[in-house]
């Protein structure tokens, strides 16, 4: 791979590993508080159901407590007239609140007109005459009747939360021929003078119209997944499926899971909740937010309950992710692009000198060419080393050269001195040959020699038996030449080593040998022969020692000549050795 595309890959990898590090960090940031938005977005919504909902209840509440405070000051009423104003009134409110199914009021015994007894079968009467009215929306018409609440209103007002408005759970009530589910609200009749509960005034609540207007709220806002609203003891009062209503969440809304118990005691305290679904009933996660609200001062919690799909949440987390991804690649092909065209211009000399190289090593080695020297940076500053470097080249060839011709010579006379002494060397070890053999033949001799010798002496000893008369005369001698000729023996088998010596004693024993033999020749036959094999032992004794000065003289030339050719050889060798080294330091 070239130098130029893997740095383009290098630079490209680390700006991209940059890039997106920097991108990742930014989206999460991003998302963290997209997410954070929308979170709190989806509670502001939920807040807002929830206001909606508690202006709703409390408005009902303070329409029953405006009708709660004219009761209280009754007794600016004639006292007979009190009941009917009383029923015109509630019929007058009921007609004017359409979410109102039922309005009524009880009081206590005597308490309105300390007159019970006299409306005892009165329509709105209890049978003991306790003033106690309900006023119905039946088909096209109010209607009155005595209320059926009479006991938990009386319950209520004389307890320890008599001043606190009462809310009661859902229960159905049947109203205009169908089955409807309403909820119960009453508030205290307080005397205006006197500061004390006297009665209660309530409402019954049709709850269809918050599950009407919860769907038309899901309707117009696409992101919520569930939404419903529970009263304080988890009865479902709308719901986003219609047919739990009325029934406790805790048994119908199993795709909620285990956060079902988490919400239920959030209700019953009053806090609000937040969590994430994971359940598998839903094909991604929802957030869930739930808000709780108290009806007026009883004390009686509402919670309503949105889950949004996390995807939502994260919508445009996803699209800013989208987009940058998209931005991200683009911007990393751009820097692509503009890298590899950068790193192209920057290499550009580097290429040249590579180029340069090629044509140096693949073509006629000219290296008189130069790079030109442009800039004031690394770059240029290499192109300079190079052409430094190659002048230097250039000058180590031409001293290569010269070196290289010297050696050629001197590796010529070299040559021909090793053949020079290559014949000296064969022709000494042909001489040594001869001489070997020659010396062989002379120990043999010797042998011989020693052999006749010791035949010599024999004759001597019986020489000296036949000549006893002449016997004083040549004792002397006969023992020199004995001793001389053992002598001689013993040095002629030591002739390698004292050549020189042997010779002069051999030549001194023949002359004594010969004088002997001229004094002994007159004496007897014996004598004769003895002269003639002293004679014929004298001239194979010179012999033998002029064949031994011959090889030895050629010994000695042949060392010497080996001696002059190996001073030679050492110069030559001295001189290679010069020429190396120069060539080395070049």
């Amino acid at each position: 791979m070239k130098i130029r595309l893997r740095l383009s890959i290098w630079l490209i990898a680390i700006m991209a590993v940059v890039v997106i590090g920097i991108t990742i960090f930014l989206l999460r940031q991003t998302a963290a508080i997209s997410y954070f938005l929308n979170v709190r977005s989806l509670g502001l919504l939920t807040a807002q159901r929830v206001e909606l909902w508690k202006g709703r209840e409390d408005g009902y509440i303070r329409t029953l407590h405006t009708l709660a405070n004219i009761m209280g000051d009754y007794e600016s009423i004639q006292a007979e007239e009190r009941r009917d104003r009383y029923d015109d009134m509630l019929k007058a409110a009921l007609e004017t609140e359409p979410q109102m199914v039922a309005l009524y009021t009880v009081w206590k015994p005597n308490a309105i007109d300390n007159m019970d007894s006299r409306y005892i079968g009165r329509t709105g009467s209890s049978p003991n005459g306790q003033y106690a009215i309900a006023y119905f929306k039946e088909t096209n018409k109010i209607t009155g009747r005595t209320s059926g609440d009479i006991n938990n209103v009386i319950a209520h007002i004389t307890g320890p939360n008599a001043r606190k408005d009462r809310v009661d759970n859902p229960t159905i009530l049947k109203i205009k021929g169908k089955n409807t589910y309403i909820t119960k609200i009453s508030v205290p009749i307080i005397n205006n003078h006197t500061n004390k509960v006297v009665g209660g005034l309530g409402c019954f609540l049709a709850i269809d119209t918050i599950q009407y207007i919860l769907e038309n709220t899901m309707k117009t806002n696409n992101e919520i997944a569930i939404m419903a609203m529970y009263s304080g003891n988890g009865t479902v009062l709308a719901h986003y499926k219609p047919e739990r209503i009325g029934k406790r969440m805790l048994d119908v809304d199993a795709e909620l899971g285990d956060s079902r118990k988490e919400l239920f005691r959030a209700m019953q305290t009053g806090k609000p909740y937040m969590n994430i679904l994971h359940e598998p009933a839903f094909d991604e996660k929802i957030i869930l937010i739930m808000k709780p609200f108290q009806i007026g001062n009883s004390g009686h919690n509402w919670s309503m309950l949105i889950g949004v799909p996390e995807s939502f949440i994260l919508k445009e987390v996803n699209s800013i992710t989208g987009f940058t991804v998209t931005l991200i690649v683009i911007a990393i092909l751009v820097m692509a692009v503009i890298i590899f065209a950068v790193i192209g211009i920057i290499i550009k000399p580097i290429v040249r000198i590579t180029d340069m190289f090629k044509d140096i090593s693949e073509g006629e080695g000219d290296l008189t060419r130069l790079i030109p020297e442009q800039g004031n940076d690394e770059i240029s500053d290499m192109s300079r080393y190079f052409n430094l470097t190659l002048k230097k080249i250039k000058n180590l060839i031409i001293i290569i050269k010269q070196q290289s011709a010297i050696l050629s010579d001197r590796g010529n006379e070299l040559s021909v001195s090793m053949n020079q002494t290559a014949a000296v060397i064969t022709q000494i070890i042909t001489e040594l040959k001869i001489i070997k053999s020659r010396l062989a033949e002379q120990n043999l001799s010797t042998d011989q020699t020693a052999a006749l010798m010791e035949q010599i002496i024999g004759s001597i000893d019986k020489l000296k038996k036949h000549a006893e008369q002449k016997a004083a005369n040549a004792a002397k001698p006969h023992s020199v030449i004995k001793k001389n000729i053992s002598n001689a023996i013993k040095g002629h088998r030591d002739s390698d080593k004292q050549v020189p010596e042997v010779v002069s004693h051999l030549n001194e024993i023949t002359r004594q040998i010969n004088n002997e033999s001229a004094e002994i020749q007159s004496g007897s036959k014996e004598a004769a022969l003895e002269n003639r094999y002293l004679k014929l032992l004298n001239e194979e004794i010179s012999a033998g020692i002029n064949e031994m000065a011959a090889g030895a003289d050629q010994i000695n030339t042949a060392v010497t000549r080996v001696n002059e050719i190996s001073e030679k050889n050492k110069k030559n060798i001295d001189l290679m050795v010069q020429g190396v080294s120069m060539f080395k330091a070049a």
